[in-house]
Formats: structure tokens, C-alpha cells, sequence
């Protein structure tokens, strides 16, 4: 029987982050799956163990698995460990308290709340998992997380040594009067920059063009105004621990203006092809002029 290189066990209280964990172990490059029952874990491994790709694998089990707080931990310390050696398991806790307020805030029922009130079901739930608590080797308690904080903390300690999570940049140019875009993270209003579509020679060329990327380029605070907004915004976005950011940037009129400054050989994005040492895809639209 194989296992993977790296098995990530994720349980907890109800409500406690346990998706948010696994959705970021998922951007780490973790093979995950959620509410699996566990007379399935083994057969699980068996199948993702045999695709190269998923050397790390992460499971989240709960209280949703019929008898989960008495069959687990026999299974956990009998079969999976044995299996696994290297397994980690992550208990997710909270407070009362918090547990309460976020059942309120996304409305949806506490497994274990069918027929009495949520805090109730909350300290049933508390009680039942003491042994499961026992067993892990971390427990992380999130009541003062964000869900942004506890992506980073996740990140932190599960991402490999050397690895940087990179963000998707995408750079779209556009025109104001095909209406403004509504897929946008960032807009920026490029109408400060020279034309070249009042200019003769130019004006049938797209920003594709070596002559109108070289027009640009020769003028300075072309270059130098866009470069200063879009590195303001790299630290500010990179804290927030996204994953892709589209920006969008508009110009007046000529399609030699608007398309220079989106592609990979436009002067502007020559040194904002890397944030955070990470390389950034700038993907290319041309609207139409």
C-alpha cells in the first residue's frame, strides 16, 4: 500500500475554517477532498497515490461522517499512522462564542443542531471530539482570524521551503466608449499619456508595433507615471493573499495608445512582470478602435 509524500488529516469543531484550510492547502498544490467517509480514506489513498501529481494529499473529516468521535481514532492511530508515518493531523477549534456568531452570520444548520439550539449542539460537538483533539499535532484555534489571516497562517506553515505562491496578473487594455469593463480589480486612467494616434505614421499601428513601443518608451513620464501606480498597489494586494488581480487600463481613443500598454513587449510591464519574485502572466486584449 502506498502513501503519499505529505498527508495533511484535517478535523475539527463545525464552522471552525476547515474549507478555508483546505482550499488553501489546495493552492499550495494539495490533492484534497472533503467529508470523506473514512472506510474510504485507505481506498482514497490507494487511487491518488497512483498519479504522480499527488504527492500531497489532504483530507478534511468531521462530525458530518456517521459515529466520526468513536470510529476515527482507532482508525486514525491503527491504520492511517501506520500507513502514513509522516501523516500530520490539524485539530481547527474556536471559541463558543465565535462558533455562535458565525452560524448566525452565514445561516446555515450545525450538523449536530437538527433538534436543539446551536450552542448547545456546539459543546455536544466539543465533548465528543476530546480524544480526536488529543491525537493531532497541531491545534490551531481561529476565533481571531480572518479568513485572509488564516490563509496566511496556513501558507506559512505548509507551504515547501523555497516555494512563493505567485499571483495571476492580468492586464486588459480598453476603450471608454465601448463602456466601462466589469471584471476589474484595478483601473487605471492612462488618458495622461502622449498619443499616438494624433500622430500620422503612427496612427494605423497597434501598441503591438515597434515603432509605437519605441515612441512611448522615448518619452519618460510615460513610462515612469504607470510604473509608480502599479508598484503603490503590489504590497496592498500581495497582504490580502490573492491569487489573481485584473487590471484594466483605458485610453481615449486609437488603438496604438490602448494596446501599448498591455502587452509583454510594451515598455510598462517590463519591470512589473515579477511581483514578489514570482513571475506574472500579462494576458493581451485588443479592443477594437
Amino acid at each position: 500500500m502506498n502513501a503519499p509524500e505529505y498527508l495533511v488529516v484535517i478535523t475539527g469543531l463545525s464552522g471552525s475554517g476547515k474549507s478555508y484550510v483546505q482550499s488553501t492547502l489546495e493552492d499550495l498544490g494539495f490533492y484534497c477532498t472533503d467529508n470523506l467517509p473514512i472506510e474510504l480514506i485507505e481506498p482514497y489513498l490507494d487511487e491518488v497515490t497512483s498519479h504522480e501529481k499527488a504527492s500531497r494529499v489532504g483530507i478534511v473529516v468531521d462530525v458530518r461522517t456517521h459515529d466520526f468521535a468513536t470510529l476515527f481514532p482507532p482508525f486514525y492511530r491503527e491504520r492511517l499512522k501506520r500507513r502514513a508515518p509522516n501523516a500530520m493531523l490539524i485539530f481547527l477549534d474556536a471559541s463558543d462564542e465565535v462558533l455562535a456568531r458565525r452560524y448566525s452570520e452565514t445561516r446555515r444548520p450545525h450538523p449536530m443542531a437538527k433538534d436543539r439550539p446551536v450552542v448547545d449542539a456546539i459543546r455536544e460537538e466539543r465533548a465528543a471530539l476530546t480524544e480526536v483533539k488529543s491525537l493531532s499535532d497541531m491545534v490551531l484555534d481561529t476565533s481571531a482570524f480572518s479568513v485572509h489571516e488564516l490563509k496566511a497562517e496556513v501558507m506559512r506553515r505548509f507551504g515547501m521551503p523555497g516555494e512563493r505562491t505567485s499571483m495571476l496578473v492580468t492586464v486588459i487594455s480598453f476603450g471608454f466608449k465601448h463602456s466601462m469593463p466589469y471584471n476589474l480589480d484595478l483601473l487605471f486612467d492612462v488618458r495622461f499619456l502622449p498619443n499616438p494616434h494624433f500622430i500620422a505614421e503612427l496612427r494605423p499601428k497597434t501598441g503591438l508595433d515597434p515603432e509605437v513601443v519605441e515612441y512611448l518608451r522615448m518619452i519618460r513620464t510615460a513610462t515612469s507615471g504607470l510604473r509608480r501606480s502599479i508598484s503603490s498597489k503590489r504590497e496592498p494586494l500581495m497582504a490580502t493573499s490573492l491569487t489573481s488581480v485584473t487590471a484594466r487600463a483605458s485610453a481615449v481613443r486609437g488603438k496604438a495608445s490602448r494596446t501599448a500598454i498591455s502587452p509583454k513587449k510594451s515598455p510598462f510591464s517590463r519591470r512589473e512582470r515579477r511581483w514578489d519574485s514570482e513571475p506574472m502572466c500579462l494576458m493581451i486584449s485588443t479592443a477594437p478602435s
